[in-house]
């Protein structure tokens, strides 16, 4: 399976738990989410679910994700992950349309991804799982935590321009494997959060 596949399969896995996680804090149904989810929304969350994986303290920074969704481009409206975005009329799942989204779950299946949701941390699974999925559900809870699922699209983008990867870039391209920037950044992030994303 080509890199390009493996994003785009992890990032619809991605897309399906934040379309669930949105509809449970809003309490609001499903099919109301997806109604006003666009292209723009999808890469923002996207962005903050990466940035919110990364593991930094004093002597080391893991990136978490951005190893994984390491093709971050600054546009207008905050970042996107190009390899994602150029390939997003090859998704199983969902499809976007006139950046909207649009369902196609009832004809798709999660089954590669089910086991994440039966496991709590990287310890508990088997080494020949990729790292990027066992890095999930740590991901997950701290995203949560952040609580940026419950700020609109314009916040999300405004939030992203407020921190430095988006204005420090070469030739556009954002360096999400640069591990002392996306301290910065996770920094930065938490400080524009008032709190801390370490659980």
């Amino acid at each position: 399976m080509c890199v390009v596949s493996k994003k785009l399969d992890f990032f619809e896995y991605i897309l399906h738990k934040m379309i669930e996680l949105e509809s449970s804090e809003k309490e609001i149904s499903q099919e109301k989410v997806i109604s006003e989810f666009t292209t723009v929304r999808a890469m923002k969350l996207l962005y903050f679910f990466c940035l919110s994986s990364v593991k930094a303290d004093a002597n080391h920074t893991d990136i978490g994700l951005f190893d994984h969704f390491d093709n971050f481009e600054a546009y207008a409206r905050g970042p996107v992950e190009v390899d994602v975005y150029e390939n997003r009329d090859h998704m199983y799942s969902f499809k976007f349309e006139n950046g909207k989204l649009q369902d196609k779950r009832d004809s798709y299946s999660f089954s590669n991804f089910e086991l994440i949701d039966n496991f709590q941390n990287d310890n508990e699974v088997d080494d020949r799982i990729p790292s990027y999925i066992r890095k999930f559900p740590a991901a997950m809870n701290k995203f949560i935590g952040t609580g940026l699922i419950l700020k609109s699209t314009d916040e999300l983008v405004n939030l992203s321009h407020d921190l430095l990867l988006w204005s420090y870039t070469d030739n556009s391209k954002m360096k999400v494997k640069d591990e002392d920037l996306v301290k910065i950044e996770y920094s930065w992030l938490e400080e524009r959060l008032g709190k801390k994303l370490d659980i």
